[in-house]
């Protein structure tokens, strides 16, 4: 299942919004709540919604192992929303049905977290770890608990430990990259992201981060990669991101390119095409805000 296959799902639900009576089938809300999941779309107030609709009218019809996917994936939602209360009696039913499932016990931990009791979900997360040291869900749960107290070194730390066994988990690296950036950690950061980049990851955003990263740590070299970086963004987004623009200008006023030859002279190009580009973009798109954008590069330029 892709976003599109959860569009078009949602669709077909819209169609019953405003109506007095109508109500969505037990089919059309499955598939929703089935592409949801299987496409991993952070959706919750349309998940709440619709999945609770299926379980209060539709809970007969539903297969067993459906039934209790739809208690756990709309008690998060509800969570999410902050919706406490409505989330609770979901929690409790997936925990009575399994009482010793780690998957219960982490949905449970993270009710103590929407519930502001951090102290008792890391208790219960290490207590699972222990049980399963090698689990590849309950970390993750640990580090958003870490981050959300702003405990950066705990974070980074479960992390790296993670990544000694899950060494192929793209997002955990994107992750572990984004808390080096939050401690200032910029060469732990700029290790973390070549780990998403040697997995073929060539997302503008991706690159961009990468090349921000390298102008933090600063350097003739690590500049001239970094301008290699946002060019790629650049050629990847088909020309049209702007922080990729930006990138290079800036990159290029920290690095007086004094290379000879043709690639050093396209290299003292790419500044002035960038500052085109950028001007042409804000012409068309943000007229309002051309005058300041140009009063920017002048610094630059």
């Amino acid at each position: 299942m892709s976003s599109e296959d959860v569009e078009e799902a949602r669709q077909l639900l819209l169609r019953y919004a405003g109506a007095e009576r109508a109500m969505p089938t037990c089919d059309e809300l499955r598939q929703f709540l089935k592409a949801s999941r299987e496409a991993r779309i952070r959706n919750p107030e349309d998940i709440a919604n619709y999945g609770s609709l299926a379980l209060r009218h539709y809970k007969s019809q539903l297969a067993e192992e459906e039934l209790w996917l739809l208690h756990e994936q709309v008690g998060i939602a509800l969570m999410e929303c902050g919706a406490l209360q409505q989330a609770l009696p979901l929690v409790k039913a997936v925990l009575l049905k399994f009482p010793g499932s780690i998957r219960a016990r982490r949905l449970q931990g993270m009710y103590y977290q929407a519930a502001g009791k951090p102290a008792q979900a890391q208790q219960l997360y290490e207590e699972l770890l222990s049980e399963q040291p090698h689990n590849d869900v309950i970390p993750k749960q640990l580090v958003v608990l870490h981050r959300e107290a702003g405990a950066l070194s705990e974070a980074i730390s479960v992390l790296v430990t993670y990544l000694q066994h899950y060494s192929n988990d793209r997002e955990a690296w994107e992750e572990l990259a984004d808390c080096y950036l939050e401690a200032g950690m910029y060469r732990q950061a700029a290790f973390a992201l070549e780990e998403v980049l040697t997995m073929g990851v060539l997302a503008p955003l991706t690159l961009i981060k990468y090349g921000d990263t390298l102008a933090s740590i600063g350097g003739a070299a690590q500049l001239r990669t970094a301008r290699a970086y946002y060019a790629k963004a650049l050629q990847v987004s088909g020309g049209r991101s702007v922080r990729a623009l930006y990138g290079l200008i800036a990159v290029a006023n920290q690095l007086p390119d004094k290379d000879a030859g043709a690639a050093g002279s396209a290299a003292q190009e790419l500044p002035s095409a960038a500052a085109e580009a950028l001007v042409a973009q804000y012409s068309r798109d943000a007229p309002d805000k051309l005058p300041l954008v140009k009063q920017a590069l002048a610094r630059y330029l």
